[in-house]
């Protein structure tokens, strides 16, 4: 039986005295309690330069960096990361993988020749990309993240430095942590090296409907859109399928403003994979921009931020230029005569025709005006480019003529179509009759356009020549050049 049980040492044991009732004796226990857990890592999360990074332990953390030679990033262990137990006073090298890595080892070391890395961080350096020096160390006492050339080297803990430009990709490292029993434990770290978004063009593309088809516009993200308005249209529509980033976008509405403002939006630039849409801040999403026909001209700046699926935002700027096509059309059309008589008239249409009146069903004619009626008898040809198109008309009156009508009252007139683009026209016309004295006018010619039968018209130019018929001549030239001619 038991008698009693003594003091328990450590180094001695557990005594227990047994007794039969005629015999005692000591016996002692020696008991070994080993440790076989293994230590758990509890990872929080990461930093760079003290700021929370994207990702997670199964999927990497994300460096966002600017591909600044000059700055180095420095990465850390969240705060509140843990091991379950103390580890072993030690460092632990956690390599490099390259199998399990979208960068290789090759690239890596061209990295560092082409950055100039100094001996010997140079030769550690290569060794790290080829797993045979430690990538990082994880420092037992403190479960933080030490450099390790720099702890190899120099002997100094500092956070795992990452250069700012360094090359793009998934690195995978790892190694085992031990307790102070030798317990170990694998851990596997990802980073993922990223660049900064940036968003490097666009397309905008316009319709006459919110279903399409839809038109790229001229111009580009760097250089500014420009969009010309008819405005007798109601509305056009925006949207885009095309912006150039270096890193995927992250699904979203993402709200642009005018500047300077930044609390209402205009629109919403929607992301859905790579699809892109703009999307009317007024009417809400699925309805595209929109932007009336006769929306005040000028350059408007629009202004934003996109996100990339790291987390990287980028400022964007959109400047578009809306021009009124027919106060373009005006400006850009001439009538012109040298001499300033009907002996030289010449009419120049811009190079191109904006799209958006080509669009309208725009017919074109000219209108000439006498300031006094010629004399009775007195007829008119009028040649086109050499030609004669009409011959020995009379004019009755001061008008206006409308060209077309010249011709044949019910006549239609011509489309104003893309044709139009470059046209320069020359037009002579000679007056018949006899006049016993000096008859001197002038003639207003207009280039009219319309698409409502001339119930409303724009006028994109007009001049007004000299005309006379010297007394005892019979004949003179006109030389006109037809604007609206058709």
């Amino acid at each position: 039986m038991v008698a009693g049980i003594g003091s328990y040492n450590p180094a001695v044991g557990l005594v227990f005295t047994l007794s039969d009732g005629i015999h005692t004796e000591n016996v002692t226990f020696k008991f070994v309690i080993l440790d076989t857990i293994a230590p758990e890592l509890t990872i929080t999360g990461a930093t760079a330069d003290g700021i929370a990074m994207g990702g997670d332990l199964a999927n990497g953390y994300i460096l966002v960096t600017g591909n600044d030679p000059m700055l180095d990033r420095l990465v850390q262990f969240a705060d509140g990361t843990v091991s379950s137990e103390p580890l072993e006073d030690s460092y632990f090298g956690l390599h490099f993988v390259e199998a399990e890595s979208t960068v290789t080892a090759a690239e890596l070391k061209a990295y560092y020749d082409a950055r100039g890395v100094p001996e010997p961080y140079l030769a550690f350096l290569k060794g790290a990309a080829d797993g045979i020096n430690p990538f990082v160390y994880i420092k037992g006492t403190t479960v933080k993240l030490v450099d390790a050339a720099k702890h190899a080297i120099d002997g100094s803990d500092v956070d795992m430095t990452i250069p700012d430009n360094f090359p793009l990709g998934t690195y995978t490292v790892r190694g085992v942590i031990k307790d102070g029993a030798g317990n170990e434990t694998t851990v596997t770290l990802k980073l993922i090296v990223v660049r900064s978004l940036m968003v490097t063009e666009a397309d905008l593309k316009f319709a006459y409907l919110p279903t399409g088809p839809y038109s790229a516009l001229a111009g580009s993200l760097t250089s500014g859109f420009e969009m010309y308005l008819d405005p007798s249209v109601d509305w056009y529509y925006l949207d885009t399928d095309n912006i150039v980033t270096n890193n995927p976008l992250a699904d979203g509405s993402y709200p642009f403003y005018l500047s300077p403002d930044t609390t209402s939006p205009i629109f919403y630039v929607k992301v859905v994979g790579t699809t892109y849409t703009l999307i009317d801040a007024y009417q809400g999403d699925p309805n595209p921009l929109r932007i009336n026909g006769d929306f005040a001209p000028g350059t408007y700046t629009y202004t934003g931020q996109l996100t990339d699926v790291y987390g990287s935002s980028a400022a964007v700027s959109i400047d578009i230029t809306f021009i009124d096509a027919l106060s373009w059309l005006q400006s850009n059309t001439v009538l012109s005569s040298v001499s300033g008589t009907i002996a030289d008239l010449k009419a120049t249409f811009p190079a191109s025709i904006p799209s958006v009146i080509v669009a309208e069903p725009y017919v074109i004619d000219s209108r000439m005006t006498l300031a006094q009626a010629l004399p009775v008898g007195t007829t008119v040809t009028v040649f086109r480019g050499g030609v004669e198109i009409l011959s020995d008309i009379t004019l009755s009156g001061t008008g206006p003529f409308w060209f077309t009508e010249l011709f044949d009252p019910d006549a239609p007139r011509a489309a104003f179509d893309a044709g139009y683009g470059g046209a320069v026209e020359d037009y002579v016309i000679t007056l018949d009759g006899s006049v016993a004295f000096d008859f001197a006018t002038t003639l207003k010619v207009e280039s009219v356009i319309s698409k409502d039968g001339f119930t409303t018209e724009t006028v994109l130019d007009d001049i007004t020549l000299d005309a006379a018929i010297p007394r005892k001549l019979k004949r003179q030239r006109w030389h006109t050049c037809r604007l609206t001619l058709s």
